[in-house]
């Protein structure tokens, strides 16, 4: 009996040990899963060729340099700011010439409700593009089309024409949104806002303590050292309303400030506050973010979301038509929402 102890000791013990193993090998995964990540994308990263960014703001950081060479080869015969028009707001929409369909679901929706531009440069092949812009323009007098490359690096420069073009064809303008044609608008609430901001120069949602991406394969990307890796708050570029008063004062400060090409780090941040010592008010109603509960409530609590597709811009609009044609006043839909929302804070809780 005693010859056969050990091997059955042995036996026992194998199993326990294995048992003992496995949450140490997962407590190992969880532990070097992110730096092995980070190794495997930097490695995959040495495989593919350098990124096409635009270099240029490297040779000259001269805001004014870039908008004095570029013309505008678009734009509505009308001005959506004429002569006895009163314009409270204006909002001008970044885009590119082949996101048809994001303009599309624009115009079909909030679009109608606010003197709303679509702002590009070009895109691609030049003489192909204008053909099919002034087909496009002809129908909905509300293109801006400007000579420059359409690039992402180039947003400073666009986001830059289109408060010049605010300033020389609508300065009766209270507001400008600057925005995106990935954005749902909310009139209704958008007009709260102002309201409620209306000495307010700069308002949007304000991101704190944010670090600059160094990595240039990645949307965000900053190769300039100039500035810390760290800013201390700017507004987020998906949605921000400047003053119309201040237009001008943001313009004219760029030109002491050398150009980036985060837009809304440079204009809201360097230019606005650091330079001109403006302040940048927060308001979570311009959110940067797309909600995960699409419900009525939940949209027209927003005056602004940003990354929604066309289909998405259209079913966040029928909800708040809904909601407008239900309770027929502001004051109606507002009651709906409290309720709505005390239901899912109690769900929450529970």
């Amino acid at each position: 009996m005693l010859l056969h102890q050990p091997i059955y000791s042995a036996t026992v013990a194998g199993p326990r040990r294995y048992v003992l193993l496995l949450p140490t090998l997962l407590l190992l995964l969880l532990v070097l899963w992110p730096p092995l990540w980070w190794y495997v994308v930097r490695s995959g990263y040495a495989l593919l060729p350098p990124p096409e960014l635009s270099r240029h703001y490297v040779v000259n950081r001269s805001l004014q340099d870039y908008l004095d060479k570029i013309g505008i080869l678009l734009e509505p015969k009308e001005s959506p700011c004429g002569p006895g028009k009163d314009a409270p707001i204006i909002i001008m929409v970044s885009t590119t010439a082949p996101r048809t369909g994001q303009r599309t679901a624009v115009r079909e929706t909030w679009g109608l409700y606010q003197p709303t531009l679509f702002v590009m440069g070009i895109y691609g092949d030049r003489d192909k593009q204008l053909a099919e812009n002034i087909r496009e323009a002809e129908e909905y007098h509300d293109l801006l089309v400007f000579d420059f490359r359409d690039q992402k690096e180039n947003q400073t420069l666009k986001t830059a024409l289109m408060m010049k073009y605010t300033l020389l064809r609508c300065p009766i303008a209270h507001f400008m949104l600057k925005t995106q044609d990935n954005a749902m608008v909310n009139p209704w609430m958008l007009n709260k806002v102002i309201w409620q901001h209306l000495d307010r120069p700069l308002v949007g949602y304000a991101l704190n303590d944010t670090h600059l991406l160094r990595d240039e394969y990645r949307k965000g990307y900053n190769a300039g050292k100039r500035y810390d890796d760290e800013m201390p708050t700017y507004l987020s570029g998906a949605g921000y309303l400047i003053k119309g008063e201040y237009i001008e004062h943001i313009l004219r400060g760029a030109l002491h400030v050398p150009i980036v090409h985060l837009e809304d780090v440079y204009f809201t941040y360097l230019v606005a506050h650091k330079h001109l010592g403006l302040v940048l008010t927060h308001d979570s109603r311009l959110s940067p973010f797309k909600p995960w509960w699409k419900a009525g409530c939940v949209y027209w609590n927003f005056a602004s979301l940003h990354g929604l597709t066309p289909a998405e811009i259209y079913h966040a609009w029928s909800c708040i038509e809904t909601l407008i044609s239900k309770y027929k006043t502001i004051a109606g839909v507002c009651q709906y929402f409290n309720y709505c929302f005390g239901w899912f804070m109690a769900l929450a809780v529970y």
